[in-house]
């Protein structure tokens, strides 16, 4: 596998747990008077984050050795 390819698999996965976070979202809405399931709900929501955190940081190394040290502003066309 190539950087680039590294790069957009990360963007996939980062995709698919924001797309988990949204329907968490749902589901707590949904559940707003099941105390218990909210929390069941919020305790999967903050593990999807943790792992997101991982996953930003990752992107933004790759983005980095992609990008040969521009910034996103200088690396992006005007």
């Amino acid at each position: 596998m190539t950087v680039w390819d590294d790069f957009v698999a990360v963007l996939e996965t980062e995709n698919e747990l924001l797309r988990e976070l949204v329907e968490l979202s749902v589901a707590k809405q949904k559940q707003i008077n099941d105390a218990q399931e909210v929390s069941r709900l919020a305790g999967e929501e903050q593990s999807r984050l943790t792992r997101l955190e991982g996953v930003d940081k990752e992107r933004a190394a790759l983005f980095d050795a992609l990008s040969g040290g521009k910034k996103l502003e200088e690396w992006l066309p005007s």
